[in-house]
């Protein structure tokens, strides 16, 4: 498996998206995307625009599609193929793999819907920066987002309240296009929490290594804002970090989400090729302590034409 194969990365000369060509995706200011800001956020609930850059820089991003949903896709890619992180600390991964899988048929509403078909697979590849790196080298006097993205690597694997942090963030930029406006507005740039939908699983890119691409470590967690449908949170031996050589993955469920979510995504789906959306990744900050909250990686994406997927079977 190819990756950089699907859809070509370009450049996009404004923040909203346009002037991007059909089906590709470009790198973008993370200053887009609102953010937790303290002091006492959970009283002030102020958010404001986010500052510094992101953690990780967009590298590659690729569509898939199978007749179920695969797990662990960089995994199957070869190991010189995944986009090398020229910066890394023991703390972090210097690759940082999101697998979003988004169900092709239409969603069920009764508990216990099956939870697997035909799917189709957007991962992002991001790499670790060099203003990253140097942050982690000195905690102490870190800025707190920084803090934080250690603590959530460093635990994430093995305590379910700390793995349940991760967030995504999607603005679709071109409402009037799609004449959805009724049903996106209301979550436009909202983060959704993933915790139940999410999987995070450890491999590495040493070519010839022993296991080479094969989870270390399968943590399963839980969603709330995305809405769950019950499950286990499951257990991981995990570890708190990383070689140089290692990359953490983490699929997202989406056919765990609740069933509104999933019904208004259904109705998205067919208007992919028409859609620009910038979407979002970072950890969820709380305390002062941890806040403002820092972007970690970001891309987006226009009008994605679904047979251009490639095919990928687990």
């Amino acid at each position: 498996m190819e990756v950089r194969a699907t859809v070509p990365q370009v450049d996009c000369p404004s923040a909203d998206g346009a002037g991007m060509p059909p089906h590709s995706w470009s790198q973008l200011d993370a200053e887009k995307f609102m953010v937790r800001h303290g002091p006492n956020y959970s009283k002030n609930k102020r958010k404001g625009r986010n500052a510094g850059g992101s953690f990780y820089e967009a590298r590659a991003m690729d569509w898939y599609r199978g007749t179920g949903k695969v797990d662990g896709v960089a995994k199957l890619a070869a190991a010189e193929g995944l986009p090398e992180a020229k910066f890394s600390h023991p703390s972090v991964p210097s690759l940082l793999v999101v697998n979003v899988q988004l169900p092709m048929e239409s969603p069920q509403a009764f508990k216990g819907a099956k939870l697997d078909g035909p799917t189709l697979h957007a991962v992002f590849y991001l790499t670790l920066r060099e203003e990253t790196a140097k942050a982690l080298q000195d905690l102490e006097s870190a800025e707190p987002s920084v803090r934080l993205l250690a603590e959530y690597f460093r635990r994430a694997e093995s305590e379910p309240e700390m793995r349940t942090r991760f967030k995504a963030i999607a603005v679709v930029n071109n409402q009037e296009v799609i004449n959805m406006a009724r049903l996106i507005a209301p979550f436009n740039g909202k983060p959704v929490l993933i915790t139940e939908s999410g999987t995070l699983m450890r491999g590495t890119r040493r070519p010839g290594a022993e296991g080479e691409g094969a989870p270390d470590s399968v943590a399963r967690v839980e969603s709330d804002s995305a809405g769950s449908n019950g499950g286990s949170s499951g257990s991981s031996s995990g570890g708190s970090s990383f070689g140089a050589d290692e990359f953490l993955e983490l699929d997202i469920h989406v056919r765990r989400w609740n069933f509104m979510a999933r019904k208004g995504l259904s109705k998205l789906t067919p208007k992919f090729g028409l859609i620009n959306v910038s979407v979002a990744f970072l950890v969820e900050g709380r305390e002062d302590s941890e806040l403002p909250e820092q972007i970690l990686g970001c891309a987006t994406v226009n009008c994605f034409d679904t047979t251009k997927a490639r095919e990928v079977d687990a």
